[in-house]
């Protein structure tokens, strides 16, 4: 769920009942009122686990599990969050290196950068660091690049469904699942 201009906006997920959602809600603060948002275009897959950022007027929503299996980094969507007739943009970023898919990594927007840790692959728990400038984001011709900061750091034990906050330059991460399946 992300915060923009007075409202919270989420996408997708699933119910107690495992039944898939495509829909963008919109929640507006000042009347306390959930509304599905009528959006044009190819909808992203029904994500659970997924990351979204607003960025420059734009809700992103990228990662994640499509129920069927998982999302690649390679792909993301866009929507313009002040346009009168919303329609939902996929930009494909098949050069995206790494391109590991994941769900439930912990992932935050500060400045320029989107910064990603951890989360479940195809090969089990992850305790890499990516970053991302988004500043590629301004041009048509985006070329995306994850690099790999967890080499040059401290970094904790692999986990997923954890948070992460930036305070005075520095990322903290807390909480989640391990390998051995505590908190």
């Amino acid at each position: 769920m992300k915060y923009y201009e007075g409202s919270l906006y989420a996408y997708g997920g699933c119910d107690q009942l495992h039944e898939k959602s495509r829909d963008l809600y919109k929640y507006e603060i000042s009347t306390g009122k959930w509304n599905i948002l009528e959006v044009i275009g190819e909808k992203p897959p029904p994500l659970f686990g997924h990351a979204s950022f607003v960025y420059d007027s734009y809700l992103y929503i990228l990662l994640g599990n499509e129920m069927e299996g998982f999302e690649s980094m390679t792909n993301m969507w866009r929507i313009h969050l002040q346009q009168i007739h919303p329609t939902w943009e996929k930009i494909n970023c098949k050069n995206l290196q790494p391109s590991v898919p994941r769900m439930n990594p912990s992932y935050i927007h500060h400045g320029n950068q989107l910064y990603v840790f951890g989360g479940y692959t195809y090969y089990g728990l992850r305790n890499d660091v990516l970053a991302m400038n988004l500043t590629v984001l301004r041009s048509k011709y985006h070329k995306f690049k994850w690099e790999i900061l967890s080499n040059d750091m401290n970094v904790p034990p692999a986990r997923l469904g954890h948070a992460m906050v930036v305070h005075n330059e520095k990322l903290y991460i807390i909480g989640g699942k391990g390998k051995n399946r505590k908190k």
